[in-house]
């Protein structure tokens, strides 16, 4: 059976060895973040110019697209917050970082996005009395061909560009 001194003893050399740890982890310097190569300069400054993504379009067919838009595009607008902003000014340190609370805004959009194709889906297939997997075969894959198509378009114009 072990006394209590013995038993504080080897409390008190685990706290003492927490407490060196716990030293060399407060002198450890604090990580800096790595310059961004030139590169992703280059292709930042070609493609995202920082012009205003919800600014009032000039042809009459993006004019009547824009308004039907509003409710999304600006909703998303001044929930999800820009990460990239002053990104060519110095790292102030005691600006927030807004990496965190973006990922997490996006993530809500997204499942709000997807509940709306899964209720839609659903709503259609009821109404046309079609079998529950005809619609999600068609619609899921055309969303995803959407993707790529932009995906495709993107790379073209980089390869043009570079």
């Amino acid at each position: 059976m072990l006394s209590a001194d013995c038993w504080r003893q080897g409390e008190d050399s685990k706290m003492e060895e927490f407490n060196s740890m716990y030293a060399q982890y407060m002198d450890h310097p604090i990580a800096q973040q790595p310059r961004p190569t030139i590169v992703y300069n280059m292709i930042m400054d070609k493609f995202y110019k920082g012009e205003n993504k919800i600014a009032w379009p000039k042809s009459v067919r993006s004019k009547v697209g824009y308004i039907l838009l509003i409710p999304l595009t600006h909703l998303q607008w001044f929930t999800i917050p820009n990460p990239m902003r002053n990104r060519n000014k110095e790292r102030d340190e005691s600006r927030e970082n807004l990496y965190p609370v973006t990922l997490f805004m996006a993530m809500l959009w997204i499942w709000f996005y997807s509940g709306i194709i899964v209720w839609f889906s659903f709503d259609l297939t009821v109404a046309c009395n079609w079998k529950f997997n005809v619609l999600p075969m068609v619609l899921y894959p055309f969303g995803i061909a959407l993707r790529d198509y932009k995906k495709k378009v993107n790379l073209e114009q980089a390869m043009k560009e570079f």
